[in-house]
């Protein structure tokens, strides 16, 4: 299969789910058809608005139903401790990116969660709902003993749940999962999209919810300025409007359908950009 156009989704949240599945719901109303994608690359809380995607639902109904299907366990804060660990793994890898991956991938054996991972598991699923692999979908999750970028698909012999389970796990925050005789932690530690994925796309577009890179990892930008010598890329990241409503904890739920409006609305004043830069998403 061709790649002519590729879809990239970035971690971010619960927060980010709720703004991505906004921005896309936008898009798609103004004739963007960012649900005719030829691949779609998700990671972390992109891997959930991926999986809901291409399994065709409407956007903007899934980020009021995400509202009402959110679990307690949705909630979450990075202690101190564990904080200083993303720090340290940061500041000993530097930019070597599969050393950041292994060091923050020993904190699920040092530190680990102390939910139950068939507690994580059942709020995956009431993310999620009724999806089924589809595929034109990879879902990314890093090896925790390795430090390297994994990709889930539906060739993976892994379920569509546990690869998300995968690409969602916060070392510190929530469990890790063993895959295929290894242990996963989320896609989005050492890269927030991933987007190097998409190399050799003609088109690419980026929802990065968090689009700084971490310590000296590369941005977003990074990313896509390596992508633009081959590939006609967009970035789209919170505008102004959207980091207000996202506010200071992308783990914290009570916000979603405020993030995901700020999304929407974002998404329906980029439609006629893309129109008119990005045609290729349009015909």
């Amino acid at each position: 299969m061709t790649e002519e156009r590729t879809l990239v989704l970035g971690g971010g949240g619960i927060t980010g789910i709720a703004w991505q599945a906004g921005v896309l719901a936008g898009l798609l109303e103004n004739g963007v058809n960012v649900d005719k994608a030829d691949r779609v690359i998700g990671t972390s809380a992109g891997a959930f608005v991926g999986a809901i995607l291409v399994n065709g639902y409407d956007m903007k109904d899934y980020y009021y139903e995400l509202d009402e299907r959110r679990d307690d366990n949705d909630r979450a804060t990075l202690s101190s401790d564990i904080y200083r660990l993303w720090q340290n793994a940061f500041v000993v890898g530097r930019d070597d990116a599969q050393k950041v991956g292994q060091m923050l991938g020993d904190i699920v054996y040092t530190r680990p969660s102390h939910m139950d991972l068939e507690e994580r598991k059942q709020a995956v699923r009431q993310r999620l709902g009724d999806v089924e692999w589809k595929d034109i979908l990879d879902i990314t999750a890093i090896n925790a003993r390795t430090g390297d970028v994994g990709v889930f698909n539906s060739r993976s012999d892994v379920t569509l749940e546990d690869a998300i389970t995968a690409s969602g796990a916060v070392p510190g925050i929530w469990p890790h999962i063993r895959l295929n005789h290894s242990d996963w932690i989320d896609g989005g530690m050492v890269s927030p999209t991933n987007a190097m994925l998409a190399k050799g796309a003609k088109s690419i577009i980026i929802l990065a919810p968090l689009a700084d890179g971490l310590g000296m990892i590369p941005s977003v930008y990074d990313d896509a300025e390596q992508l633009s010598e081959q590939s006609h890329v967009l970035v789209i990241q919170p505008d102004s409007a959207s980091e207000a409503e996202i506010g200071n904890n992308i783990y914290n739920p009570e916000n979603i359908i405020k993030v995901g409006n700020a999304g929407y609305r974002q998404g329906l004043s980029l439609a006629q950009r893309i129109h008119e830069e990005y045609n290729e998403w349009v015909d």
